[in-house]
């Protein structure tokens, strides 16, 4: 359910990308968000392959914990992004704020 979530959330932003970016060149964003979208799914696969292969109820554990590790990674990186962009706009209003008050 959460893969088909993800997989719906990009095709929004794929189909709001030209919109956003007007008459740019969109061709390296579409470049990036594809080959993002491959690393994921070869994960994806990864983690099956390893589900597929096991034998035990250890070796199962082991694979989900393989896997939850890298989703928080992923989680992690994804907020320090957003963070990382929240800072450059309150930078940018502080800015303006600071010329509106000259």
């Amino acid at each position: 359910m959460k893969l088909r979530i993800a997989t719906m959330s990009f095709i929004a932003l794929l189909s709001l990308a030209p919109r956003a970016m007007g008459n740019e060149d969109i061709s390296a964003h579409k470049t990036e968000i594809l080959a993002e979208m491959d690393e994921k799914i070869a994960k994806l696969q990864e983690n099956r392959t390893c589900v597929s292969a096991a034998t035990t109820k250890e070796a199962l554990k082991e694979c989900r914990s393989k896997m939850k590790a890298w989703r928080e990674s992923e989680r992690k990186e994804h907020l320090e992004q957003r963070r990382g962009k929240l800072d450059q706009k309150i930078q940018k209003l502080e800015k303006q704020k600071a010329e509106l008050g000259k």
